[in-house]
């Protein structure tokens, strides 16, 4: 008889346990990135740092996306690099929520360029007698 009741309390527990739902996964709530917008100069880089809500969504894996390879590219880790004088704008998404920013890039001035133009600001010297 105790054999009995052992078997259908675990044929009961069994059948409870499998017959439960398991919870939904956690949808992502929404994606922020630390930057708006960048400026950088030519072929210099810089990493964006993606953060993904709420903490404990199932599935917080972040693609990452340019506008114009051509001017900007950017990595699976978020490293945004410019390749040309323009704008672009990087893009990136968890789930089926996005974030943006806008990435300018100019030329750097070279040393020589700066130095060959003539100071309009400063008077000529003079010689004192």
């Amino acid at each position: 008889m105790k054999k009995l009741i052992y078997l259908l309390l675990a044929g009961t527990l069994a059948f409870a346990s499998c017959s439960k739902d398991d919870p939904a996964p956690i949808a992502v709530g929404g994606i922020t990135l630390d930057k708006t917008q960048l400026t950088l100069k030519l072929r210099q880089s810089e990493t964006l740092t993606a953060t993904v809500t709420p903490e404990d969504a199932a599935d917080k894996t972040v693609t990452w996306e340019s506008s114009d390879p051509k001017i900007a590219t950017v990595d699976d880790s978020g490293k945004v690099t410019t390749m040309a004088v323009g704008s672009a704008t990087i893009t990136a998404r968890a789930g089926e929520k996005s974030a943006t920013c806008v990435v300018r890039s100019h030329r750097l001035k070279s040393a020589a360029s700066r130095s060959t133009r003539p100071n309009l600001h400063s008077s000529p010297s003079r010689a004192k007698p």
